[in-house]
C-alpha cells in the first residue's frame, strides 16, 4: 500500500524481500545443492515422514518412521550419510536396513532395486528344513519356475511337494487329490 510506504511502516513494495531471498540463496548455493541426488533423497524422506498429504505418508510417518533429528539440516544429513555409507554407487539408492526403524545412523545403506524389493514389510519368507528363504530363491534352488511353485502352494501343496515335484510330471500330491475327490463326492 502506498500509504504504508509514505508513513515508513514498510520499506518496499515486496521486491526488497525477493531481492534479499535471491542474495541469501546465492550465498548458500541452494540452487546447485537442490539439484543433487542426495538433496532430492533427503527432501523425499522428509515428505514421506512428515507431510500427511504425501501419498506415501501412511507407509512412513503414520507408522512412526522419522528422520534423525540432527538430519533435519541437509548439511548434517549429507555429511553423516557420506561418512557412514560412502558415495552413491551406480544404480543404488538409500535403503533402511530395518524397515521398522527410521532414517537414523546405522540403519541406512546403498542398495539395488532388487535388494530393496526383498526388504519390504510384505515380503514373505518360507521355511523348509529349518532354513528361511524367499519363494523365488527356493524355486531357483529347486530349478522349478517361481510361478509353478506359487500356483502349487495356492491349491494346497506343501512347500516340499511344490519344490520336489518336477514340472509336467503329472504327479498330484495326496492332499490335492483328496480335495478334488471330496468335491466330486459332494456333487
Amino acid at each position: 500500500m502506498p500509504s504504508s510506504l509514505y508513513n515508513g511502516l514498510t520499506q518496499s513494495c515486496g521486491c526488497l524481500k525477493r531481492e534479499r531471498t535471491v542474495e541469501i540463496n546465492k550465498a548458500r548455493a541452494w540452487p546447485k545443492i537442490s539439484r543433487t541426488y542426495l538433496y532430492r533423497v533427503w527432501s523425499q524422506i522428509k515428505q514421506r515422514c512428515y507431510n500427511q498429504r504425501c501419498d506415501e505418508y501412511h507407509n512412513y510417518g503414520a507408522r512412526g518412521i522419522k528422520l534423525h533429528a540432527v538430519w533435519h539440516d541437509f548439511a548434517a544429513f549429507a555429511r553423516d550419510v557420506v561418512a557412514a555409507i560412502g558415495e552413491r554407487p551406480d544404480l543404488h539408492s538409500i535403503d533402511r536396513i530395518d524397515n521398522d526403524r527410521g532414517y537414523v545412523p546405522g540403519n541406512l545403506r546403498w542398495a539395488t532395486q532388487r535388494t530393496q524389493v526383498r526388504n519390504r514389510r510384505v515380503t514373505r519368507l518360507y521355511e523348509l528344513a529349518g532354513e528361511q528363504r524367499l519363494l523365488v530363491d527356493w524355486a531357483k534352488l529347486a530349478d522349478v519356475e517361481h510361478e509353478t511353485v506359487r500356483s502349487r502352494l495356492r491349491v494346497g501343496w506343501t512347500l516340499d511337494e511344490a519344490l520336489g515335484t518336477p514340472p509336467g510330471s503329472g504327479r498330484v500330491p495326496q492332499t490335492r487329490r483328496l480335495r478334488w475327490t471330496d468335491k466330486a463326492e459332494k456333487k
